[in-house]
């Protein structure tokens, strides 16, 4: 990838995604039994309303199936989706990290 004339990576996109896509939102609908979810290490809540949890996982530190397995060890899971960093974000961070 090259921005102003030089160079920013060189390699393929999965090492782009290796390098810059180190988070992930998870979002979980769940069986909702009045306590809160017990997040572990590299797991961050953003929002819990009764069933319903965003949560950003920092895959350095912990597995996506490791976080799943955190929630379904405490609640049933109904359903769940999986975001990570788009293309467009990872070239905005290579911007930012190289100055242009």
């Amino acid at each position: 990838m090259i921005g102003k004339g030089r160079i920013l990576l060189d390699g393929s996109l999965s090492e782009l995604k290796k390098r810059c896509s180190q988070e992930k939102t998870l979002t979980v609908d769940y069986s909702y039994n009045g306590k809160e979810l017990n997040l572990v290490d590299g797991m961050t809540l953003h929002n819990n309303i009764q069933g319903h949890a965003v949560i950003s996982i920092d895959t350095s530190v912990l597995s996506i199936s490791e976080a799943i397995s955190n929630i379904t060890s405490q609640a049933e899971i109904y359903d769940l989706s999986l975001i990570g960093t788009t293309g467009e974000e990872m070239v905005v961070s290579l911007y930012k990290e190289f100055g242009i």
